[in-house]
């Protein structure tokens, strides 16, 4: 029974970050106000997970966190980047 517990409690910590991942990538890069919502929910399951696990779940769970919004954010800064260098057309 406590192995039941602790798996479906791993399972709802995986399942909130899977759902605020997928409202990110699914949301249209323009509207950012509604990111920078779906980003603060990453919140919950990292700690959903430090409440049941303690501060390594937490971590685990912030690491999962980070590793799923890390390609998003380096895809909106490299578009923004890219968008600001001044162009050279001579």
């Amino acid at each position: 029974m406590k192995d039941r517990q602790v798996l479906g409690r791993v399972i709802a910590a995986a399942a909130g970050i899977a759902a605020a991942t997928a409202l990110h990538y699914l949301t249209s890069p323009t509207l950012i106000l509604w990111h920078n919502l779906f980003q603060r929910l990453y919140y919950l399951p990292i700690i959903y997970a430090a409440i049941y696990f303690g501060w390594r779940g937490g971590l685990v769970a912030s690491t999962c966190s980070a590793r799923r919004l890390k390609p998003l954010q380096q895809y909106h800064l490299n578009g923004r980047f890219l968008q600001a260098i001044p162009r050279c057309d001579s």
